[in-house]
């Protein structure tokens, strides 16, 4: 018994089993297994409750998600249920100190799509879906549809005498729309960056840079 136990649990079984033999030396051997058994599980029950998260688990448990982040998440996930937009990721760039809202398109080496084009219009379209046109918000709008993913539901906080409103319009200022054109080679193995297109969600236009 003892001898199977260590090979499946280890020390635990074994101390189980001494403890048995001290406080029933007298019982059966059934007893003593049955003993032995809910003495292992109750001293391993104990130490899966006291294991609790280490360092790492720590680091993101005690790490809150910030509104960029929640809003970013929250839009990314809207712009991917609409027909057109699945493959949209929206973050923040630190670097850059913009919410970029992009998407990543890999071309046959035959394909003849006109890129500047297909730009143009993802662009326009993104632009429509946030209810800007020719570059303004439709009357009456605070700020875009874009943004409102960004604020709180339900209310509104002044931070540092910014009121939500305020730091949302001007949030509107900071959406970046980017495309990358990546277009494999003959072989179709890889695959080198041709052109990007990026566009301010407060524009009417957009940038071409070629690689």
């Amino acid at each position: 018994m003892t001898t199977i136990l260590a090979a499946l649990y280890g020390w635990q079984a074994v101390a189980a089993e001494r403890m048995v033999l001290s406080i029933a030396p007298n019982e059966g051997g059934t007893m003593r297994k049955t003993i032995a058994f809910t003495i292992f599980v109750a001293a391993w029950l104990a130490g899966e409750a006291v294991a609790g998260p280490d360092a790492t688990a720590n680091r993101f448990l005690n790490d809150t998600p910030s509104m960029m982040d929640f809003g970013a998440l929250r839009l990314e996930n809207y712009l991917q249920d609409i027909d057109g937009f699945e493959e949209i990721a929206v973050h923040y760039s630190w670097d850059r100190n913009r919410v970029v809202i992009s998407r990543v398109l890999v071309l046959d080496n035959s394909d003849q799509t006109d890129l500047e084009e297909n730009c143009r219009s993802w662009t326009q379209s993104l632009r429509s879906e946030a209810l800007v046109f020719e570059g303004n918000l439709v009357n009456g709008m605070e700020y875009s549809e874009f943004a409102e993913f960004f604020g709180h539901i339900g209310f509104q906080r002044t931070i540092s005498g910014v009121t939500e409103i305020e730091a949302l319009r001007e949030l509107d200022r900071m959406f970046l729309l980017e495309t990358r054109f990546w277009r494999h080679d003959e072989s179709g193995w890889s695959a080198t960056l041709e052109m990007t297109c990026f566009g301010e969600l407060l524009g009417t236009g957009f940038s071409v840079s070629r690689e």
